[in-house]
């Protein structure tokens, strides 16, 4: 948190992210991805003046709360050395009080043909670009024994600015530009995503929830979805959600939103930030496989549910997915429920549960990443055994840890069109069957690993094997 803040906050800046942070942390949250968006936002601009045109630097990040400076010295060049120069940029927190990075680049050079040309130098920088058309010769020293100009550092002659409110479609962003949710491809392992509101008096389109699920399901992730602001009963959230349609195992919202109770004059606000550290909290504490119903997932005393939910309204809501945030004696707000939004829809019926939704992703996060090495080994026989015992082990200890309520477990590998000769470096599939705690019936899972990735499938059936032994 202390470092999100050093790099973002402003008094007058991200109402909705700032909260949503801070709730994930309060809540036990430990690693976060903050992703920006922008919708026409432009980046702050620094000149540094040189005998001639002036050399001019971007920032790399849009926005007025990305605040950089910079410099430029002569230090440690010969005297009769006038094409060389050293440039410092430092980024500072909003407000510019604090310095929170800084990148020294030394021995820099204005010619195209310097092997210390600045346009190749800083193309790799996380601060600044240069902006052409660049000067011949290179810029003044700000600093120096010299120089006698303040403190050494240019501010931006122009500062970044925020541009629109966004939109869905910036949420979304581009999988060719890895903008919006596609920036997430950098992070390796992703469990839960959470899109904050957008706006003042918004809340995050149905464009954008969809494209999101999309992208989880094929990232074996949860998303955490927050109820719309105009759902003022638990009758208007009952309705809410079968007119949105959103029926995905890959989802988990809640109702009611809730109160600050350090600052009561503020409408009610989304939750989601809360649940998700929380779930990160249970995910280190327990397991992906730990039960909301069974477990007291506790808000902090902080907040409280902007509505009160009756008992009969609370068993409503939850069949129809939506886990429901009630007081108990007034105080602390509880999560009822433990579902997902796949509201009983047959062909998810047995995701509907969330720790079993959770431990079946992690068992194909976890198989898929695991079982990688064997599509660039030949399977055959040998391979074939290892993956199998590879898995079996892995399940071996998920029983062990409390996830799976019997040790007899199925494991079965199957290559992918073994016939056809051209495509044996296609890659397999895997066939897991196990009975999750708390789930009476046996779940089968078919993993199919090949060349673009794992993809999971759940399998209504169970397929006509032997149970498979270490």
């Amino acid at each position: 948190m202390a470092v999100f803040e050093r790099l973002y906050i402003d008094d007058h800046l991200l109402a909705h992210l700032d909260p949503a942070v801070q709730q994930f942390f309060e809540h036990g949250g430990r690693r976060l991805y903050v992703v920006r968006v922008a919708n026409g936002a432009t980046r702050a601009r620094v000149e540094i003046p040189t005998g001639e045109a002036p050399l001019v630097l971007t920032a790399v990040d849009p926005g007025s709360a990305e605040t950089i400076r910079v410099s430029v010295d002569y230090d440690r060049l010969p005297p009769d050395d006038s094409e060389h120069f050293n440039l410092t940029v430092q980024r500072m927190a909003p407000g510019g009080s604090m310095l929170v990075d800084q990148e020294i680049h030394d021995r820099l050079s204005c010619s195209p043909s310097s092997d210390r040309f600045i346009g190749d130098r800083l193309y790799g920088s996380s601060l600044v670009r240069v902006v052409a058309p660049i000067p011949a010769s290179r810029p003044s020293a700000t600093i120096g024994p010299r120089v006698r100009r303040g403190d050494g550092y240019l501010l931006p002659n122009k500062r970044g600015d925020d541009g629109a409110e966004l939109s869905d479609y910036d949420l979304i962003g581009s999988a060719k530009e890895q903008s919006g949710i596609f920036a997430l491809e950098g992070v390796e392992k992703l469990d839960l995503l959470y899109l904050p509101p957008a706006g003042r008096g918004r809340d995050v389109g149905p464009a954008a929830i969809t494209a999101a699920d999309l992208y989880c399901r094929r990232r074996g992730a949860m998303l955490v979805v927050d109820p719309p602001r105009a759902w003022s009963s638990a009758d208007d959230a009952v309705r809410g959600t079968e007119g949105l349609g959103l029926a995905s195992s890959n989802m988990l919202s809640y109702f009611p939103r809730v109160l600050d109770r350090e600052n009561p004059h503020l409408p009610s606000r989304a939750a989601g930030g809360a649940l998700a550290g929380l779930i990160c909290r249970f995910d280190d504490r327990v397991g992906p496989w730990c039960d909301p119903s069974e477990t007291r997932f506790a808000l902090n005393s902080r907040y409280r549910p902007a509505l009160d939910i009756r008992e009969e309204s609370l068993h409503r809501l939850v069949n129809e997915g939506l886990n429901v945030l009630a007081s108990q004696g007034g105080r602390q707000a509880i999560l009822h429920g433990g579902v997902t939004l796949a509201r009983q829809s047959p062909c998810q019926k047995q995701f509907t549960r969330l720790a079993i939704r959770r431990l079946c992703l992690h068992i194909g996060n976890a198989v898929g990443a695991a079982t990688r090495w064997a599509l660039f080994s030949g399977f055959g026989g040998r391979v074939e055994e290892q993956v199998r015992r590879q898995v079996y082990g892995f399940l071996a200890r998920l029983y062990e840890e409390g996830a799976i309520s019997s040790d007899r477990f199925d494991v079965q590998c199957q290559q992918l069109h073994p016939d056809n000769e051209a495509a044996r470096t296609r890659g397999f599939a895997i066939v897991v069957g196990f009975q999750p705690v708390g789930q009476p019936d046996y779940l089968w899972l078919t993993l199919h690993q090949d060349l673009p990735g794992c993809h999971t499938t759940a399998t209504a059936f169970a397929p006509s094997v032997q149970a498979a032994a270490p």
